[in-house]
């Protein structure tokens, strides 16, 4: 939510916290959507480094769990993003 109304540094320190609570808890989906919602985020603050770490971080998940083509899309999007721009921060 705070993402959507342009909060973006909120909405990342929330995200941060609900990641590291999931990783805490060993709740490995869960944790992976929050990285492809950092991922996301992180498009939109142009910190495509932080980009390729969240992906790095979800794509071994969903590849274990093997999620849907819809997943896949969403982070292929994300992933050509931060190849378009370069990497640096």
């Amino acid at each position: 939510m705070l993402k959507e109304i342009g909060h973006l540094h909120n909405a990342e320190a929330a995200l941060l916290r609900a990641q590291q609570g999931f990783k805490e808890e060993g709740i490995a989906l869960e944790m992976a959507w929050v990285c492809m919602d950092l991922a996301d985020l992180y498009v939109k603050l142009e910190k495509f480094d932080r980009v390729r770490s969240m992906l790095s971080e979800a794509i071994p998940i969903f590849r274990s769990l093997r999620v849907g083509a819809e997943t896949w899309a969403a982070l292929l999007q994300l992933q050509q993003a931060a190849e378009e721009n370069g990497g640096g921060e």
